[in-house]
């Protein structure tokens, strides 16, 4: 499963950048840049965290059921 949402001018889907939504690259040691890297990685985590926890619910809940 994978979202789609636009963060701060990007595409990102499952955390990871596609495409820029406008023309030019910013420099990547910008302030700005740095915390989105941050932001991007916590993302991460709590996804995988989260679909990793339903995903251990499902199987938990087809083995045992009730």
């Amino acid at each position: 499963m994978h979202r789609c949402m636009i963060h701060n001018g990007f595409w990102v889907e499952g955390g990871e950048i596609l495409g820029w939504m406008e023309d030019g690259h910013r420099p990547i040691s910008s302030p700005i840049e740095k915390e989105n890297e941050k932001w991007r990685n916590r993302t991460k985590w709590v996804w995988g965290l989260f679909l990793a926890g339903v995903g251990f619910y499902r199987s938990a809940k087809i083995r045992y059921p009730g």
